[in-house]
């Protein structure tokens, strides 16, 4: 290489590539068009370039067929030609190698869901409906006291708070303890105990941090850079983030533990590996639109019908 003498590099005719499990929930529900349109969104969000330039560092060659570059044809010649016989439709691919986001997004965008047909829509509102029924404040669910509830829950006036482990300060402050034995169940939707949604909660980061690119100084950015590096390496940080902030640890080398019971419920899934992220990007409006749709439904001032429907309008307006 110009540097090493003792280093080489050597061709390898092969192709590295990532295959989805169709089986999985990602899957469940969709159309063959459908997940066929979601797969192929994916291949275009990946930079193969840049996996080579930061991972593979070998002067590989970004792949758009299963056949590898200068696969032999055994006829003497090229196997990925363009000739009177084959054409491939891009280049000497089938699709480009370059980052197609907005591609991407289009892709997903033309598929259709029926949301009236959709197993996991009718699973979720009917659980929905369970708690509707049973709901404590049901006479009044869109007047009811965020307070009243927590102390419901302590007091043993409820079984269930529909809520997250934010809860806990008002939950202390009904006098609940430490040590107390509260935690979480999963969002049953349906009887297969297989199922995942029936096995695991979800629990997503509320929140992210993020590096100003566009105004913060290349100063300002180095200052911002160590301390991250402070809350995820020293001790004072790890510290910080759990004991003084709360927050559930995300990083393996912090070995402090929630304290409160909450947090610590859901930290002891994620060890156990029966949590699930279900992080959604939404638009800025989404949960004042659909929230308020969701709320009228909890009221019982609308149907399954109106709420879906209200659903699909919402989303038809983001094309």
């Amino acid at each position: 290489n110009g540097i090493d003498p003792e280093f080489y590099v050597v061709d390898n005719l092969g192709t590295y590539y990532a295959s989805f499990n169709v089986k999985s929930p990602l899957f469940d529900g969709k159309t063959v068009e459908q997940a066929n349109a979601m797969r192929r969104a994916f291949a275009m969000l990946v930079d193969r370039q840049y996996i080579i330039d930061t991972v593979a560092q070998t002067g590989q060659l970004p792949a758009n067929t299963f056949v590898p570059a200068g696969m032999a044809d055994g006829h003497g010649g090229v196997f990925r030609t363009d000739d009177d016989a084959y054409t491939y439709p891009v280049e000497t691919g089938y699709f480009s190698t370059e980052v197609d986001v907005e591609g991407a997004i289009e892709l997903l965008k033309s598929g259709q869901l029926d949301l009236t047909s959709y197993d996991r829509m009718s699973q979720f509102l009917d659980m929905f409906d369970v708690l509707r029924t049973y709901n404590v404040a049901k006479s009044d669910p869109l007047g009811a006291d965020y307070d009243e509830m927590a102390i419901d829950l302590v007091d043993g006036k409820t079984a269930f708070w529909f809520n997250g482990n934010w809860a806990w300060p008002n939950m202390e402050e009904a006098d609940a303890e430490k040590d107390d034995a509260y935690g979480f169940l999963p969002y049953f939707m349906n009887n297969d105990p297989d199922d995942f949604v029936n096995q695991k909660i979800q629990a997503s980061p509320s929140k992210q941090i993020m590096l100003d690119g566009v105004v913060a100084t290349e100063a300002q950015q180095a200052a911002a850079k160590e301390f991250l590096n402070w809350i995820v390496y020293s001790e004072i940080g790890q510290q910080m983030l759990v004991k003084t902030c709360s927050i559930i640890p995300p990083f393996k080398n912090n070995p402090y533990e929630p304290l409160d019971p909450l947090s610590r419920d859901i930290y002891n899934h994620v060890q156990d590996g029966t949590a699930f992220n279900a992080s959604a990007i939404v638009p800025n409006d989404h949960w004042a639109v659909l929230g308020a749709a969701m709320q009228k439904y909890l009221a019982d001032r609308s149907d399954r019908t109106e709420l879906i429907q209200s659903i699909n309008d919402y989303w038809a307006q983001q094309k």
